[in-house]
């Protein structure tokens, strides 16, 4: 008759094999003496209890006297072997015992024992249960519920490979080792945070890290009233969310930037386009375009690629870069449509598709893609600037204040933000209030003084506000670069109403631009 076989034991990043009597964490085996072993095995097996000094003395050394400086040896050995100087993986009930209160994971075979997980073909992160540092034990609930909110929220970006819950509550009370826990569950970024109550105010902290190097790429902290908890957690949530994709995109784009050229693979080709996409300039659009369609060769199918080549062929037809406007316009939906063919619900997907609508003044469309875009992902900036755009080009005042304020406090960190200032720029120049929105967009162009394109719509503000002379000056400008801009070329450009773009004629006329 077949032996019983002997479980593994899986617990807080570790693995103990009580067949072979060894214990494992990422990097290898871990020496620990018999008596400690045992010791260990008997506290996993009695897991979430406290289980009392005489109950171990009996179970370890059932065949021999000794006295509790033995039972504090053998503890002070595991918690070396665990790396658990704060003695949260081994809990001390002083003067009745001992538990071991995280969760344990019984199964035949030793996850440690295999290769370590490959990294996923897109950024991956997990997010670790955020550490209580308050008194009261109450705040690990709200702690525990603002974790899995975040991870539920980055889960619903398709750009991720979120870690599970599940894994990532293993490493619950464990001293942090970074590199190990991205090399146990295979990702490269890690989400870190803490939990502090201060009288009535409760503070939220939370940090992304890259776990091989431990370099720190996004830190953030939340405050408020332990009233008002649960709506503080949905705030930590939506502010994480929003911010999380794009510092881990620059942190992306960093990693390519060190790698050489005839290394890059299909994403990292989409990785080093990345930034010349958002800064939405003529060259870089044209930079961008080209990895874009070399990442194509490599994945024809690529969602992402053709979501970011889409909107690159958009802005050409949009900032007036294109000497086929029609051309690109038609390329733009093209390259959209077949994104979200082969991504079904992907947000960004939408997203794009709703801005190739746009560009083709397919208002109604584009709004009903990009609410179905936000739904589904309501931290998405993207989505919300698009929103922005489309209810500013169908004068729908209130609605794009609402959508640009949204975009504007989800992505702070977001290459595109600027252009929520720009829509709110639109939306004064709409509401006939010339003088704001030109000091709006020259305080856009300088911070972005690349983005020329700004030059189309802050001529007629400043013309309609008197400022001729300002008006002369940055007109200049607009024919070194727009050096064979029309007045037909503004109007197919741009899809403002068409009382809008009188007015942008109007004042372009007056300054010498040609029919």
């Amino acid at each position: 008759m077949n032996a019983e076989p002997q479980p593994i034991y899986r617990f807080a990043g570790f693995s103990l094999d009580t067949r072979a009597g060894v214990l494992r964490d990422g990097s290898g085996e871990i020496a620990l003496r018999p008596k400690s072993l045992d010791l260990l095995i008997f506290l996993i097996r009695n897991f979430g209890r406290m289980v009392s000094k005489d109950e171990l003395l009996r179970a370890v050394w059932s065949d021999v006297i000794v006295t509790e400086d033995s039972l504090t040896q053998c503890i002070s050995d595991i918690r070396r072997a665990l790396g658990d100087k704060e003695q949260t993986l081994i809990r001390t009930m002083p003067r009745r015992g001992y538990m071991l209160p995280g969760e344990v994971l019984e199964g035949s075979q030793s996850v440690d024992m295999r290769p370590s997980p490959q990294l996923p073909d897109k950024p991956s992160i997990v997010v670790l249960p955020f550490e209580n540092l308050s008194s009261d034990p109450e705040q690990s609930y709200l702690a525990d519920g603002t974790v899995e909110e975040i991870t539920a929220a980055l889960a619903r970006i398709r750009g991720l490979f979120v870690m599970s819950r599940n894994s990532a509550f293993a490493y619950r009370g464990q001293a942090l080792d970074l590199p190990r826990i991205g090399r146990e569950l295979g990702v490269r970024y890690v989400l870190e945070g803490s939990v502090r109550r201060q009288l009535d105010q409760l503070r939220i902290s939370a940090r992304l890290v890259e776990a091989e190097t431990g370099s720190l790429i996004w830190a953030e902290g939340f405050k408020g009233d332990i009233a008002e908890a649960f709506a503080l957690q949905d705030n930590v949530t939506a502010g994480v969310a929003g911010a999380i994709l794009p510092s881990i995109q620059m942190a992306e784009i960093e990693r390519v930037r060190r790698k050489r050229p005839g290394d890059l693979q299909t994403y990292d080709l989409v990785m080093r386009a990345l930034p010349h996409v958002w800064a939405l300039g003529r060259q870089d659009n044209a930079i961008a375009i080209e990895a874009l369609e070399k990442a194509l060769l490599g994945d024809p199918d690529y969602p992402l690629a053709l979501s970011l080549l889409s909107w690159c062929h958009a802005q050409r037809r949009i900032y007036s870069w294109s000497t086929s406007p029609e051309a690109d316009r038609r390329r733009a939906l093209e390259l959209a449509e077949r994104s979200a063919e082969l991504n079904g619900d992907d947000p960004f997907s939408l997203a794009v598709l709703g801005a190739a609508h746009t560009v083709s003044s397919n208002f109604v469309t584009a709004g009903a893609l990009l609410e179905k875009a936000c739904s589904i992902d309501p931290n998405s900036a993207f989505a919300w600037n698009r929103s922005g755009w489309v209810a500013a080009y169908r004068d729908e005042v209130e609605r794009a204040v609402e959508c640009f304020e949204r975009s504007l406090r989800l992505g702070p960190f977001d290459p595109m933000v600027y252009t929520c200032h720009l829509g709110m720029a639109v939306v004064h120049f709409s509401a006939r209030r010339p003088g704001q929105a030109a000091d709006l967009y020259l305080r856009v162009l300088a911070e972005h003084p690349n983005a020329l394109w700004i030059l189309r719509t802050l001529i007629p503000a400043l013309v309609e506000a008197g400022r001729l002379d300002e008006a002369q000056q940055h007109m200049a400008r607009c024919r070194h670069e727009y050096p064979e801009l029309t007045l037909r070329a503004v109007r197919d450009s741009m899809p403002f109403r068409v009382e809008i773009l009188d007015r942008h004629e109007k004042a372009l006329r007056s300054l010498g631009v040609p029919e």
